[in-house]
């Protein structure tokens, strides 16, 4: 598999499914005031994405896990009564 780098020139056209639009931080700023209606947007990655997605994801399994125990706590609280009627 071929290694590129930013800056690297094509040898051949670059053919997609769908249009591209492709942004270039050091070019003209009107393409991304206006993009081609239709066209999907590629833009440079967000570094901390991952580490936000993870954290998101960390949040809402405690969140649920909190539920769970506190729904189950409620339940034997339930049984409990129910028992001892």
């Amino acid at each position: 598999m071929p290694a590129f780098r930013v800056g690297d020139v094509a040898d051949a056209d670059v053919v997609t499914p769908v249009p591209l639009v492709v942004l270039e931080p050091a070019g003209s700023s009107a393409p991304r005031e206006v993009p081609a209606p239709g066209s999907a947007l590629i833009a440079r990655f967000n570094l901390g994405a991952a580490a936000e997605a993870e954290g998101a994801f960390v949040t809402a399994v405690s969140n649920l896990r909190g539920n769970f125990f506190a729904a189950l706590a409620q339940l034997r609280e339930k049984l409990a009564v129910g028992e001892s009627q």
